[in-house]
């Protein structure tokens, strides 16, 4: 009998990144180095009739290859319908798709049609990879016992830079806080100093108490991260987690903690976010109701327990610049 092959639907990792497409790159790049095989559209920057045509004799051959029960991981969402039609052929075959999931869109822009039809392709499906245990209930409770899996912490292959730091009332953001409303608020956390990296156009608007600085490449990052804090938030409000962003945070794993464990940098998280219960078990870092007060929180860290949770950090960093996350998650699918 012929051996099984496995394969996953290439998508992302064909360019370099400044924002969270970095973590579905890596994630197809430990595919890759895990032994699956590209299934991976031609031409899919070109257009017209004959482009078109090329990638739906690629679909079809792809989905006759792949045998029955043979593994096939695509990361949601799905945008380009070619690839739409090839999971649905897949589908007819009887492979074994898995559905690792990067983003929700429905739930991260409170859109309740486009929700609807995510949950409605959600069911479709029978093995999930997830974020963390609040985004497996959620699935859980929207599609019925699947099997699924979670990786609590996104991959980032990228080496670890443990920068020597100390506690301080100095906390960092890495991204684009402009279409955020809770950055334009940073004014009322006093005593706090904000070291925001993100677009151009936004270190032109002055907030009070924030230091802005240019975004560099996410490789770059971990080497280059200023202050002695990670900040993980989102939403409209500094007090609590509030608006569609706000709420989703309740749900997702951020890239930006892969990021601050690689930089040896315990973080900051809301206490009501999903990742609230792993800065918790894992003792790197704190979770805090609101930001209002956040330097009294800061203040009550003892340089001990700062040292201790950076020693945390460091079996962490090594597994997610190695990709285990992801590899522990397939094996259990």
């Amino acid at each position: 009998m012929k051996h099984k092959q496995a394969y996953y639907i290439r998508q992302y990792s064909f360019e370099d990144y400044r924002h969270g497409g970095v973590g579905y790159a890596d994630a197809e790049t430990i595919l890759s180095q895990e032994g699956y095989r590209p299934l991976e559209l031609p031409g899919r920057t070109s257009g017209g009739f004959f482009s078109f045509f090329k990638r739906l004799i690629y679909i079809i051959m792809a989905a006759l290859r792949v045998r029955r029960d043979e593994k096939v991981v695509f990361m949601f969402p799905v945008y380009a319908r070619m690839n739409q039609w090839l999971i649905a052929l897949l589908r007819m075959r009887g492979a074994k798709l898995i559905c690792y999931i990067g983003d929700i869109d429905g739930l991260k822009d409170n859109d309740k049609n486009v929700l609807e039809k995510e949950i409605a392709f959600f069911r479709k499906f029978h093995y999930f990879i997830v974020h963390n245990a609040a985004m497996a209930e959620w699935f859980r409770q929207q599609v019925g016992e699947r099997t699924i899996s979670k990786i609590d912490f996104f991959d980032f292959l990228v080496p670890p830079v443990f920068t020597p730091r100390k506690p301080a009332r100095e906390v960092v953001f890495a991204g684009n806080l402009a279409i955020r409303k809770f950055y334009w608020q940073l004014g009322k956390v006093n005593d706090v100093v904000f070291h925001v990296m993100g677009a151009e156009e936004q270190g032109k608007i002055k907030v009070p108490g924030v230091q802005w600085h240019p975004l560099v490449f996410p490789q770059e990052l971990p080497a280059r991260l200023p202050g002695s804090f990670g900040l993980l938030w989102d939403g409209d409000a500094v007090e609590e987690l509030k608006g569609p962003l706000g709420n989703y945070f309740r749900y997702i794993t951020s890239h930006k903690l892969s990021l601050y464990i690689l930089a040896g940098m315990p973080v900051i998280v809301a206490e009501e976010a999903a990742t609230a219960a792993l800065v918790k078990e894992y003792n790197i870092g704190i979770a805090v109701p609101g930001l209002v007060d956040l330097a009294a929180h800061i203040d009550a860290i003892t340089p001990e327990q700062y040292q201790m949770m950076q020693e945390n950090l460091k079996p962490l960093a090594e597994r997610i610049s190695k990709g285990w996350c992801l590899k522990d998650a397939l094996g259990q699918v």
